[in-house]
């Protein structure tokens, strides 16, 4: 036999001994869910704008009053010259428990209401929320019995895709647990064994 005719026959071989791609035999399905933080802290950058000619640290706190903001919470003053106005920036960062969140975002939306029409004051703030350890923990343990239901569910439907029937759980992935404002986002993916369906038995047999 000839080398050539000899890799042929070779080929043939492991086409039909099972070397072949065999089909899947799990199917992985990725699930999120959200729930509430509630442990953690959030950090609350704010900026007071002050044009007029007597602007001074005590008006700022004044007008920041029942935010947190105070002399030990101030990061910086900046004053520059725009149009011929002296600006002064006043900037604080404020720490609160989550607990404290929705009063202190309130009482800052409240300040910039009332300093809309003002032609000299103006308040900007952003946040970040920092979850805790317990926030963590709390969030995948309440998370997890109902990612597990919506990714059998999920898996289902893959494995009727492939015309496998599903089986049993093979692995969990370590769930992944995103900060997003006062919520966390807990993501995990569950991977299923997959099987051929049973043939139905032939009842003349």
């Amino acid at each position: 036999m000839t080398k050539l005719g000899m890799s042929a026959a070779l080929l043939g071989f492991i086409a039909t001994s099972g070397f072949a791609a065999s089909p899947p035999r799990t199917v992985a399905a990725t699930v999120s869910t959200t729930v509430p933080a509630t442990a953690g802290a959030a950090t609350f950058t704010i900026q007071l704008l002050d044009a007029s000619l007597t602007a001074n640290l005590d008006g700022a706190l004044s007008a920041l009053q029942d935010t947190g903001a105070s002399a030990s919470t101030l990061t910086g003053i900046v004053v520059s010259v725009s149009q011929g106005l002296i600006l002064t920036q006043y900037n604080f960062s404020v720490r609160v428990p989550a607990s404290e969140f929705a009063a202190t975002r309130d009482r800052l939306l409240a300040i910039q209401r009332s300093l809309q029409n003002s032609t000299s004051r103006a308040v900007g703030w952003s946040t970040v929320y920092t979850p805790g350890d317990e926030d963590l923990a709390n969030a995948v343990r309440e998370a997890m019995p109902g990612l597990m239901e919506r990714a059998r569910a999920k898996a289902e439907v893959l494995a009727a895709q492939l015309e496998k029937k599903l089986g049993g759980v093979q692995a969990i992935s370590a769930p992944e647990v995103v900060s997003s404002g006062l919520s966390l986002l807990v993501t995990a993916t569950v991977t299923y064994e997959v099987a051929s369906p049973e043939a139905p038995s032939d009842p003349d047999q």
